[in-house]
């Protein structure tokens, strides 16, 4: 046996008899240190190797296994010592290990086993990091690997060569040496993937700490420091009472270091070389930060610019802060209605959000302040680097927040046109809009014929000259029925008093859609000119009285002789309708183009079973923004002649009350509304041009 004491540190290369100390459960496992056969371990000791026979004599007996030495690297324990290995920023990363293996002389003795050859790295702890084959370097029975030593920690490293021959007899050889990556570097600030402004000052700060290997490291020390931020070295100062903390202010608007379109990713560099002789070992600390120059970009998707906005509102928007951008700061993402902001809120369910930079905010348009007619949006958005706030997203759009006039119950109305030099003014007489649509309090029998006007409303503020209207939505104007007029048609849903829906039981039962007439014969009107309602009584100042126009549906005996129709001026959505009149049935171009009767089913029954009675109608009427009104209730006294067999109802024969067909709520208006004051008059007085 042969021993080397190296500075403490025991390390051996066995070639001869003698006891092996024990390596411990971490050793290598499959070449184990024992002797076939029984045979001693790591040479054997006294005794008989039963599988050499006995060639060495009674005295002792001659190892079969192979001789196993490693040749390099140099076993290293003083930590001043210049073969210390080292891992460092300079590429030294690998570290080339030679194990030497032979054939015993031992009479017996068999050929080394190649395929049995394993170079292994351990670590402090003993515990192994890698262990590879050894390759032949067609040498002196020499054979190397290579290990990584970048992920290996600093400290005491452990190179173990193990091998056998063909018989099976093993043998293991280490030694130690010590692993130097260079200094600590903690960095303060700025944290990795931090993000800036493009104008900014940034303040770095590090700490570099000596990282000796034992204790008398006289090469630990730190030697040097440095600082490149985008290649550019920075003179850093060190903290007059802890001079292992660093720092620098570094102007990225300089323009005599860093170029003006210098964005996106920077790459810092902190690099700390120790003492180490005979060359230093340098440590790198290298990862980035951004560089924003500009604020996100905002788009706004809906509602589309100027456009009518009315009840509860989805604002779409978009917010992009680029490929090179440091990404939007969500906790400064605001939207502002008319001033006043509302900051996202991803626990709000108002807000939303698909992850990949699209956003949406509900919002209540009824009850938005600082204005009467109008709602300036604008939506701010920042980025993680302080950039914002972003610029050109706001738009202007149009309230209407008031539900359409509707009603069923025919009114009067006069109408009056001008000749083209203006001098002569003429009327019409008065007359019915809705022709000989059925009357509240009136008796019907099974076929009977509903109208309904529709007029819509918006927001108006004083000494507003241009008024937006939504128009009223064509498809959404209903007729609903109640057949059991003790039971309510129309309720107070909001609880101020006034009726404005229709009772769920009532939307049970069948229901007609009622469709705009079409335009012929039609008067157009500026609602905004008109403020008095029409007296029949009263003759007005015209040049010449007119009647009537003739009917309206072409061979046929029409009802109705004007369409009329509301006149926005193009002030209004493009999906909205200009219609006021809407009937059940009605067909364009036929002697139905201003409605039929609608038959009343015969399941529909009022009261009990099987009797005629008083029944209960309204028209639920929506603009194209969703403000809905409904109609004072239609009261009809169903009296139905083709049923023989059933006495006509009291409400048919004597002058019964009206049901109110309410939940004691005030039924809407039945004609002019009294408006006028919040510029929506109704036209009772149509001027047509």
């Amino acid at each position: 046996m042969r021993c080397f004491w190296v500075s403490g540190l025991f390390v051996l290369t066995w070639a001869c008899g003698g006891t092996h100390p024990d390596f411990g459960p971490d050793s290598y496992a499959g070449a184990t240190s024992s002797l076939a056969h029984g045979g001693a371990h790591y040479g054997g000791s006294s005794g008989t190797d039963k599988a050499g026979g006995d060639a060495g004599g009674t005295g002792g007996m001659t190892s079969l296994a192979p001789t196993v030495q490693l040749i390099q690297p140099s076993a290293v324990s003083d930590p001043n010592d210049e073969h210390v290995l080292v891992s460092d920023s300079a590429g030294a990363d690998t570290v080339n290990v030679v194990c030497q293996v032979t054939a015993s002389t031992a009479k017996g003795a068999a050929a080394v086993d190649t395929s049995s050859i394993r170079i292994a790295l351990l670590d402090a702890n003993n515990k192994q990091v890698q262990e590879v084959p050894g390759l032949s370097m067609n040498s002196a029975n020499q054979y190397t690997a290579n290990f990584a030593l970048a992920k290996v920690p600093a400290g005491v490293v452990t190179f173990r060569c193990a091998a056998s021959d063909l018989a099976g007899h093993s043998e293991t050889a280490t030694i130690s040496s010590l692993l130097d990556h260079g200094p600590t570097i903690t960095v303060t600030s700025p944290e990795p993937d931090a993000a800036y402004a493009r104008q900014s000052t940034v303040h770095f700060a590090f700490d570099v700490d000596p990282a000796p290997l034992a204790d008398g490291d006289e090469g630990a020390a730190v030697a040097e420091v440095t600082l490149d931020v985008n290649g550019v070295r920075i003179d850093t100062k060190a903290d007059a009472r802890h001079p292992h903390v660093h720092s620098a202010d570094v102007d990225f608007s300089d323009l005599t270091q860093f170029p003006p379109t210098l964005t996106g990713k920077v790459t810092v560099d902190i690099g700390a070389t120790n003492s180490r002789q005979p060359k230093g070992v340098e440590r790198t600390e290298t990862y980035t930060i951004s560089l924003d120059g500009a604020a996100p970009t905002v788009i706004i998707k809906s509602p589309n610019p100027t456009s009518m906005i009315g009840g509860q509102v989805q604002l779409v928007f978009t917010v992009d802060d680029g490929t090179t951008g440091s990404g939007v700061d969500l906790s400064k993402l605001v939207v502002l209605l008319n001033d006043t902001p509302y900051t996202y809120d991803a626990q709000n369910p108002a807000w939303d959000s698909d992850g990949k930079g699209t956003f949406s905010f509900t919002f209540d348009s009824t009850k938005l302040a600082g204005s009467i007619s109008q709602v300036t949006v604008v939506v701010q958005a920042w980025d993680l680097a302080g950039n914002g706030p972003s610029q050109n997203a706001q738009i202007f759009l149009y309230l209407d927040n008031q539900a359409p006039f509707v009603t069923l119950t025919p009114f009067q109305m006069r109408a009056i046109t001008h000749s083209s030099d203006g001098k002569e003014t003429y009327c019409s007489s008065v007359f019915n809009p809705l022709g000989e649509s059925m009357a509240d309090g009136a008796i019907g029998n099974r076929f009977m014929r509903f109208r309904a006007f529709a007029w819509d409303r918006t927001n108006v503020a004083p000494s507003q000259d241009v008024i937006w209207y939504s128009g009223v939505d064509a498809k959404h104007v209903t007729l609903y029925l109640q057949p059991d007029s003790s039971k309510p048609l129309l309720l107070d849903a909001d609880g101020d008093g006034t009726c404005d829906s229709v009772a769920p039981d009532a939307k049970l039962l069948p229901s007609l859609s009622l469709l705009p007439v079409p335009g012929q014969g039609e008067l157009d009107d500026d609602p905004t000119d008109f403020t008095s309602t029409p007296d029949a009584s009263k003759t007005y100042s015209c040049t010449v009285q007119k009647n009537n126009a003739p009917p309206l549906c072409p061979d046929h005996s029409s009802d109705l002789s004007y369409v009329i129709r509301q006149n926005y001026g193009n002030q209004h959505n493009d999906s909205s309708n200009d219609a006021a009149i809407y009937a059940s049935e009605v067909l364009a171009n036929s002697s139905l183009c201003t409605g039929g009767q609608w038959e009343v089913p015969p399941v529909i029954k009022p009261g009990s079973a099987g009797a005629d009675g008083w029944l209960c109608l309204t028209v639920e009427a929506r603009d194209t923004v969703g403000n809905v009104a409904v109609a004072a209730p239609l009261r009809v006294c169903l009296d139905d002649e083709t049923d023989n067999t059933s006495p006509k109802p009291p409400c048919a024969t004597s002058s019964t009350p009206l049901p109110s067909c309410t939940d004691h709520c005030k039924p809407p208006p039945r004609g002019r509304d009294g408006d006028d004051a919040h510029g929506n008059p109704l036209p009772l007085i149509i001027e047509y041009r």
